[in-house]
Parts: C-alpha cells; structure tokens; sequence
C-alpha cells in the first residue's frame, strides 16, 4: 500500500523515496521538495505519520462501508 510506503520512507527520512511516492507523470518532485514539505508541516506541529494513518483508517472504514451498503442493496433488489 502507497500510504506504508510513504511512512516508511518518511520513518527512515528518505526523502528521494518521498518525492517519488509524492511524483506522478505530470507532477514530479525533487527530493528537496520533499524534505522542505515534511520540515514545514513538522515546523507547524503536524504529526505526519499519525496523520498519514489517520487518513488510511478512515479510507479503509469507507471502503467496508461501501461494500456493506453494496451488498444490502443487492439483497433488496433480489427481495431479499
């Protein structure tokens, strides 16, 4: 999953790895960029890592709850 990767390099301070998770085909990023990024938010407080988890429980919890509202809806359509 992108987000343990992005932590795990973030843990390790790899910053060319960061930029490469951070980069797609039309936006790519230095890895300066990406450690000035991760200084900022650390200068203003922000817990990167708590907040990278934060953000993939809350995508999981929405994933699990999209397949349950799936599948009730199929129930109902079969009259079930």
């Amino acid at each position: 999953m992108t987000v343990d990767k992005l932590v795990t390099a973030i843990e390790q301070k790899d910053y060319r790895e960061v930029a490469s998770i951070l980069s797609n085909d039309k936006d790519k990023w230095t890895k300066e960029e990406a450690q000035g990024l991760l200084d900022y938010m650390t200068a203003q407080k922000i817990d990167v890592i708590y907040e990278l988890d934060h953000i993939a429980q809350s995508s999981k919890k929405q994933g699990s709850s999209r397949i349950k509202k799936s599948e009730s809806t199929d129930r109902n359509r079969e009259g079930g």
